[in-house]
């Protein structure tokens, strides 16, 4: 039972991992469209999900939203990275702020907030994020949400904008070695009392926040 229920978390994992390698992927391609491709791409996708809303919850209908919500977070990313967050001041604020939100709902006093009620709510968490199908489980798991998704692609953006010659590294390393260590670190607490569950965008903003700091994609 337990070599079964390690077995379901690793497959977890596995996949959180390689829908960052995708995420991360994607934005470095996607950063390179016209501003207008990504506004007209992000207002129809968001059009097409808010009509797949409406219809009952399917197995066919959580892959539509995987896919759609996947076209949001890349156009939403580009343009934050573009118009909103273009400077250095307004990048680490953004990168610290969704970092300290994201803890704060997932502590006792933060679970009113709406990220907290969405991830409460389990059709709503369903669309909302990236579900695959986990062996040893039932139905389609939900993964990642779709604003970590978004956070990730536009600190990868943001990253690549720089001219530096270890912009592709500075994209690539925070966001991916900030999911691994929070992989470690849900291995490491996973069985403690009252844990029900970790912040994505905590390790990857931090390991972001600090290259920032140091100057490394100057």
């Amino acid at each position: 039972m337990v070599d079964a229920a390690k077995n379901r978390m690793h497959w977890e994992f596995t996949y959180i991992f390689f829908l960052t390698v995708l995420i991360t992927t994607l934005a470095g391609i996607v950063r390179e469209l016209p501003h207008a491709i990504a506004i007209a791409g992000f207002t129809a996708a968001l059009a097409a999900n808010i009509w797949i809303w409406k219809k009952r919850i399917s197995r066919t209908v959580i892959y539509l939203h995987n896919g759609l919500n996947i076209v949001c977070a890349l156009f939403l990313a580009h343009m934050l990275s573009a118009y909103v967050f273009v400077s250095e001041s307004a990048i680490i604020g953004a990168a610290l702020g969704v970092v300290v939100m994201d803890v704060f709902s997932f502590t006792k006093r933060g679970r009113f907030t709406l990220n907290a009620k969405l991830i409460g709510q389990n059709n709503t968490a369903a669309r909302l994020s990236i579900c695959l199908p986990v062996p040893g489980k039932r139905g389609l798991i939900p993964l990642i949400g779709v604003g970590d998704l978004v956070y990730y692609s536009m600190l990868t953006m943001v990253a690549l904008k720089s001219d530096s010659e270890f912009a592709l590294l500075f994209a690539v390393l925070p966001i991916l070695g900030g999911q691994l260590l929070n992989i470690a670190v849900i291995f490491a607490v996973k069985d403690k009392k009252g844990f029900k569950g970790f912040p994505a965008t905590l390790m990857p903003g931090l390991l972001f926040i600090a290259f920032y700091i140091t100057g490394i994609p100057a």
